[in-house]
């Protein structure tokens, strides 16, 4: 029964992160609690915030006001009576401070939203919501508008870190009446594919039998992660470049969602996510739920999160 946090700002990527949170919220009948992060006058005035007693003033007032305007959006938006969630209003660093408070609640999921397609029709993150996912030490939605076909796409490399994500993907599938399909990607440049080779170059040329192997062992190992789940799922086994098949197979698809997973890390090795979770993250054309596989006994470092732009 753990809350699910949403942050909001407003923008329309926020009203369907709000969107996405609220519909979690309530098939899991847990509590929706909203963030809205306003800039922080600390930092403009460190040493001596005494000298500037009516911006303070002026920040608590704004403050609740802005309190009040969120709660009038939340319940405009969900149909929600205002006692039927919770608005919190911080300053700071918008990335820190929603990282902060989801482990303080110990959220199932923070949603945060995902910018609309650019002038090329990419999709992209923004600043925020790409720290959000790469700082966080739980589940991650990044929530953009689906098709509504209600499909939902699990992508694994098979990996230990990997799996949890299929668990994940077969349970909301399971909780929401979705079609499953897993996906893993054979890529002949992985290490554990070039183990077995001299080089790159002999991977790419590897004997059909080979990769009938690879396949079959691929299949087998998605039978297992969806044991016990109750979900009938499409095994989808393609060779290629990881996030490429990835996305074309969500479009393929239809998919209103993508699940992957990567491993949990702290300090320096936490700043990259993972090229391959990154990239569909950010170019994914429907929402991406990051799942990050904590190691035994791990607890985030704040001094990790700083108070920076």
């Amino acid at each position: 029964m753990k809350p699910i946090l949403c942050a909001f700002d407003g923008s329309d990527a926020s009203e369907e992160a709000l969107k996405q949170a609220d519909a979690l919220a309530r098939a899991d009948g847990t509590r929706l609690c909203i963030l809205r992060v306003l800039p922080n006058v600390l930092r403009h005035h460190p040493l001596f915030p005494n000298l500037y007693p009516d911006e303070y003033r002026a920040l608590g007032e704004r403050e609740a006001r802005e309190g009040e305007l969120v709660s009038e959006r939340v319940a405009g938006l969900t149909g929600r009576p205002p006692e039927d969630f919770d608005v919190e209003v911080d300053t700071g660093t918008p990335y820190a401070a929603i990282v902060r408070r989801g482990e303080e609640l110990d959220a199932a999921v923070v949603v945060v939203g995902g910018r609309r397609p650019d002038a090329v029709g990419r999709h992209v993150l923004g600043d925020t919501a790409e720290r959000v996912v790469r700082y966080a030490n739980g589940p991650v939605l990044v929530a953009r508008p689906g098709s509504g076909t209600g499909r939902v796409l699990a992508a694994t490399d098979l990996s230990d870190p990997s799996l949890p994500a299929v668990a994940a993907a077969a349970e909301w599938a399971r909780r929401n009446g979705s079609r499953l399909a897993v996906l893993h990607v054979i890529d002949l440049r992985a290490p554990t594919v070039l183990y077995a080779f001299d080089s790159p170059l002999a991977a790419a040329e590897a004997p059909p039998g080979f990769r009938d192997k690879l396949r079959l062992w691929a299949a087998s190992r998605i039978a297992d992660a969806l044991k016990g789940s109750g979900v009938d799922a499409d095994q989808l086994v393609e060779q290629g470049v990881p996030e490429t098949v990835i996305l074309a197979q969500a479009r393929s698809l239809a998919a209103d969602l993508i699940v992957i997973g990567t491993s949990g890390q702290t300090g320096l090795a936490r700043v990259l996510l993972g090229s391959v979770a990154e990239a569909v993250v950010r170019s994914a054309p429907c929402s991406v739920l990051v799942v990050r596989l904590r190691h035994q006994g791990e607890s985030h470092d704040r001094n990790e999160i700083r108070e920076s732009p």
